[in-house]
């Protein structure tokens, strides 16, 4: 799933989310083999440094014909996170941030700041459940599935 070859930008910041997605998408890969049928595809990005491709995954049950979700980049330059990915399905659609251990930080007092986000105890790609609360959840198989089935209503 190399998708960094004949990008139209010269930016750092997109190469990192390219790689990000990737890591992210074999792991899906390798989480639902056997389990759910995962089709790939491109899809061509437009962002004020440049327009570059990526990858993005189809999800559904072996044997059928009903997309349950898409999974898609869309943009390397995120105001507080570190890049973004769709998920969406007939119902609804959930974006994935990365960010890194700590995650983005804010200064009420100079000198103090505090995490805009809780529990980013590591670096990866967080699903932000309740930006209110500001509740955050680590993106793992378990995790993955129940946002297919928020976006899908398809319970498994």
């Amino acid at each position: 799933m190399n998708t960094i070859n004949e990008q139209h930008t010269n930016d750092p910041k997109v190469y990192l989310y390219l790689e990000r997605v990737s890591d992210l998408f074999s792991q899906i890969n390798s989480w639902f083999q056997g389990e759910l049928e995962i089709a790939t595809g491109t899809v061509q990005i437009k962002e004020p440094v440049g327009t570059y491709e990526a990858p993005t995954l189809s999800v559904r049950e072996k044997g059928q014909q009903e997309i349950l979700a898409n999974i898609t980049p869309k943009s390397a330059g995120v105001i507080l996170t570190e890049g973004m990915i769709e998920m969406k399905g007939w119902l609804d659609r959930i974006h994935l941030d990365y960010m890194t251990k700590g995650g983005p930080q804010v200064t009420l007092v100079p000198g103090k700041t505090r995490p805009v986000f809780k529990a980013i105890n590591q670096d990866g790609w967080y699903w932000i459940v309740d930006p209110v609360t500001r509740t955050t959840r680590f993106a793992d198989k378990a995790l993955l599935l129940e946002m297919i089935t928020w976006v899908s209503d398809h319970e498994f």
